[in-house]
């Protein structure tokens, strides 16, 4: 097992959590003023730009509100799992069809799909906004790119949310560790998303394995016969009206979503800690995408203090710039000192085929629901 991070430490020791990433950030030129309004009149011609996402209904509202109010540049979503917008990337641009210009949601379709495919586009070149490239609004000093050509990149830094209950159904305090889950009561009574498909349930298993726990403790809980569930907002329904008292690795746009429409949901600070992730935070730019100049404009709105704040409040989650307000965060998302922290790194969402491999051998017998 290995040693966990205090945040103190984990903000100077960010290349633990972006291993990999330019070791320059694009200076902004004298006249970027002119370049920035000559790429703004190109990207209104343009019109529009086309996101496929994994993200929430309120993310995606949030970013079409907050972009087109601005820039009056439509955004237009297309929302699913990571793996099925991946394919569909894939199958379109087969048959000649470039539809997307931004890809954003988890880092490992990104790192193993999408890159591997010569898809990606860099970011750092078309960053120009003197806000964004300024390192001292940045976690550890740096831009958040979590592969070494800069064509990935994360907005969250974010504690990973592990367990949700439902307060009705768990006393407070009832469950203080990971060990807890493994304890008689809670047998058939979890409810977890699909651990051998892509998503946060997969990450989260993978970094109990590797670096919370250990492996063995991965193959106890799956003798708890977890309820497991692919539609990421019924498994939310299912904990928020106590069908299961206990979800393991839900989707967390999902749960916030119903904790704020009044869900008894709560999510217990655990003894092992969690770790720090982009999460579903991560974007990346698709080359030869249909409006190159709206995306431009995008990717620098989105890591302004604006573009964060919007996403950071309604996704709900923390973010790698340093001057975003945390006033809108439940508790679980503020970092604490008294809290460890493993991180996910790039080079950890690369080994995803390693840790496929091993959860599917776990899992593999399970029942979906």
């Amino acid at each position: 097992m290995q040693k966990r991070l205090s945040v103190t430490s984990l903000l100077f020791l960010i290349l633990a959590l972006f291993s990999f990433g330019p070791q320059s950030v694009t200076a902004a030129g004298a006249s970027w003023e002119q370049e920035w309004a000559s790429w703004l009149a190109k990207a209104k011609k343009e019109g529009k730009i086309t996101i496929y996402t994994t993200a929430g209904s309120d993310v995606r509202q949030a970013l079409q509100n907050g972009f087109s109010k601005k820039y009056g540049i439509e955004l237009e979503t297309v929302s699913g799992r990571g793996g099925e917008l991946t394919q569909k990337i894939e199958t379109e641009r087969r048959a000649g069809l470039f539809i997307a210009d931004v890809y954003m949601g988890g880092p490992t379709t990104m790192l193993n799909v999408l890159k591997p495919a010569g898809v990606l586009e860099r970011i750092e070149p078309l960053l120009i906004l003197p806000e964004v490239t300024q390192r001292n609004v940045w976690v550890g000093g740096r831009l958040p790119f979590l592969d070494k050509d800069g064509s990935l990149v994360g907005v969250r830094f974010s504690p990973q949310t592990y367990l949700t209950v439902n307060s009705t159904m768990v006393k407070e305090g009832e469950i203080k560790s990971l060990k807890n889950l493994l304890e008689p009561q809670w047998k058939g009574k979890i409810a977890m998303q699909d651990p051998m498909v892509e998503g946060i349930a997969q990450e989260i298993l993978a970094m109990v394995g590797e670096r919370v726990m250990d492996w063995n403790y991965v193959e106890k809980l799956a003798k708890q016969e977890p309820a497991i569930l692919r539609d990421d907002r019924l498994l939310g329904e299912w904990v928020a009206r106590g069908k299961y008292p206990l979800g393991f690795g839900l989707k967390i746009d999902v749960i916030k979503e119903l904790a704020k429409a009044g869900a008894p949901l709560s999510f217990p600070v655990l003894e092992e800690g969690t770790h720090v992730s982009p999460g579903a935070g991560c974007f990346s730019l698709l080359e030869k995408s249909p409006h190159p100049f709206a995306k431009r404009i995008f990717v620098n709105w989105l890591l302004s203090k604006e573009g964060i704040t919007t996403y950071s409040k309604a996704s709900m989650t923390g973010s790698a710039r340093l001057d975003v307000p945390t006033d809108h965060l439940p508790e679980s998302e503020i970092r604490k000192p008294s809290v460890k922290y493993a991180v996910a790194d790039g080079a950890f969402y690369l080994t995803k085929p390693e840790f496929e491999k091993k959860l599917k051998g776990i899992f593999g017998g399970a029942k979906t629901k």
